[in-house]
């Protein structure tokens, strides 16, 4: 039997699918020579097991990185308490979409599916979201491809989103009239009315008083920038 693993951003998948979840915690810290920002990763030990990934990522906006899709999910494969480390440490954008594309890059997932049936629109990803029913699914093997095409589903154009012009700079598949679509068009499913995030261009976008970001900057970079110990 092939092992499986799904990086997922649904919480209730596996009640509603009867999956078996794995509560393995376990990480591993990996090289990853290629990487751009990220030479060395930490990563949860049930996708280094897995034979396949399948990436099961929602359709929502997000306030710090416009919109977040198959790229943008697979930073689920990191610890979470690693996470917060990665947004001190890396609190310009581009450095943040570069090292989104080197996890993307080491995962390598077979195959992502967006769900857009119900997705989020508007300061997403969290409670200032609108959920936002739009009854689409999204597949492919190629991720980038995959988040370009939900991006002009929704209106947002791609080359807002860091994560996607850092692909392109790469020179990885990110130009609409190269991907080729099988079933709906574009027209027939896209929603001219979807709201797009006031976006922030800020790790602590989702802190909304200035003052208390400015707070949640400096604890997070003094808590999570490494310093030599004299022994």
């Amino acid at each position: 039997m092939r092992r499986v693993y799904e990086a997922t951003g649904m919480t209730d998948v596996a009640h509603r699918t009867g999956a078996i979840l794995n509560w393995d915690t376990k990480a591993v810290e990996v090289s990853h020579p290629d990487g751009v920002i990220a030479k060395r990763l930490t990563i949860i030990k049930p996708v280094l097991d897995a034979d396949v990934v399948i990436n099961l990522p929602k359709l929502k906006t997000h306030i710090y990185t416009t919109f977040t899709g198959a790229v943008k999910n697979l930073f689920g494969v990191i610890p979470g308490y690693d996470k917060p480390a990665y947004h001190a440490r890396l609190h310009d954008l581009a450095h943040f979409s570069e090292m989104l594309l080197d996890v993307f890059d080491f995962v390598k997932p077979d195959l992502s599916v967006i769900d857009g049936i119900i997705g989020l629109e508007g300061d997403g990803p969290g409670r200032h979201g609108k959920p936002r029913r739009m009854g689409i699914l999204i597949a492919s093997r190629d991720s980038i491809a995959l988040d370009v095409v939900a991006c002009r589903v929704v209106g947002i154009a791609p080359e807002s989103v860091p994560v996607l012009t850092a692909a392109h700079k790469r020179g990885w598949n990110g130009q609409f009239d190269k991907i080729d679509l099988v079933g709906n068009s574009i027209e027939e499913v896209s929603i001219a009315d979807f709201q797009k995030p006031s976006t922030a261009l800020d790790p602590a976008g989702y802190v909304e008083q200035k003052w208390l970001r400015a707070v949640v900057h400096f604890f997070l970079k003094s808590a999570f920038t490494p310093r030599p110990v004299p022994r």
